[in-house]
């Protein structure tokens, strides 16, 4: 059996610790604060499994036989990958584009990551097999996965190359071992270093030397009015119309209070 919302629900039940302003939240999914975007999510799952969309949403995962989302699938051909837009299209369109770290986020990019595995492999085969291993389980559980982009967090009145905790210190000599940091955002050390190493990286990347007019023509493509008129002519105006006139109608205007 596909996964379903009520399977979501369940598996947030899990004895999870959150604290938002300063309190610990028993069940993240009746908090207010967030039983309505939980909710959200779970009406994806219950979207996948309903009879009529079972076979545009899901496909057999290739070790268990039971059926995952369709953002999980790994393309080997052009049907392949029209069958995986269709229904990533068909997920972002229940919420008409308004959640923006749905489930095939994430998923999207790990089986980018598998699609090229052999990259990792001639890095580090055994880091190559853990993440073969973890696409592995997230597929076949359908997970939900996501991250947080944050700072580690430490004593603030100081900069990442004076702290004194171990973390810190270490950090840099983690990442090019292959090690994970835990909440890791960026290389630690100290501020001239860290100058230097993204002022490389936009010497690599972003001035003429590496090609900016490049970034130009693949971000840009040309004058706005020119881009612009061809959104306009190629965009599909009776489904944008449909999928308006739909959200419209699924909420009513609060009534004034008295």
């Amino acid at each position: 059996m596909p996964k379903t919302g009520a399977d979501h629900l369940n598996s947030l039940r899990d004895g999870r610790t959150i604290y938002l302003d300063g309190q610990r939240i028993s069940d993240v999914v009746e908090h207010p604060a967030y039983r309505n975007a939980v909710r959200s999510t779970a009406y994806l799952y219950d979207f996948q499994t309903a009879p009529a969309n079972l076979e545009r949403m899901t496909f057999p995962s290739p070790t268990t036989g039971d059926r995952v989302n369709r953002c999980w699938q790994l393309p080997h051909s052009y049907a392949d990958l029209v069958q995986r837009r269709e229904a990533l299209t068909a997920w972002a369109e229940t919420t008409y584009g308004f959640m923006g770290r749905s489930p095939d986020h994430v998923a999207s990019c790990l089986s980018g990551m598998v699609m090229g595995l052999e990259v990792f492999e001639r890095h580090s085969p055994a880091r190559a097999g853990a993440l073969r291993e973890y696409f592995t389980y997230a597929r076949d559980h359908d997970l939900f996965v996501t991250y947080v982009i944050i700072n580690p967090q430490a004593d603030r009145s100081k900069g990442a190359s004076e702290q004194a905790d171990e973390f810190f210190e270490n950090a840099w000599n983690q990442q090019y071992h292959g090690q994970r940091g835990a909440g890791e955002q960026s290389p630690a050390g100290s501020a001239t270093d860290r100058v230097k190493l993204f002022k490389l990286a936009w010497d690599a990347i972003g001035s003429e030397f590496g090609s900016r007019h490049t970034q130009y023509e693949m971000f840009y493509a040309g004058a706005a009015f020119v881009t612009r008129g061809h959104a306009f002519r190629t965009c599909d105006w009776e489904q944008v119309t449909r999928m308006v006139d739909g959200c419209l109608a699924r909420y009513d205007v609060p009534k004034p209070r008295a």
